[in-house]
């Protein structure tokens, strides 16, 4: 599962591993992105091997968002720490 989180005082991106049997790894998450800015909107997907998480990322400065992500594999570990842009054209994604 992944959320928003603003512990750091601003907006990144956290998860944590749910098994099968509902018992959730790492309970406060360890954190997705390592971006400067905010993230938000975070969502999921699996594709039987790693994890792919995206964001809304306003790592340009402006007000226009672009989108990013990370793989993560079922251990829990981020195998794009700084980020995948999936689009940054222009305006907002």
């Amino acid at each position: 599962m992944v959320w928003q989180d603003d512990r750091n005082d601003e907006s990144d991106i956290y998860g944590a591993i749910v098994k099968q049997n509902g018992e959730i790894n790492n309970p406060d998450g360890f954190r997705i992105s390592r971006i400067d800015d905010s993230q938000t909107n975070p969502a999921v997907a699996f594709d039987g091997t790693n994890y792919l998480v995206v964001w809304e990322d306003y790592i340009n400065g402006t007000n226009n968002y672009n989108i990013y992500g990370a793989r993560v594999t079922p251990d829990g570990t981020v195998l794009d720490p700084d980020g995948i842009t999936i689009s940054d054209a222009g305006d907002q994604q």
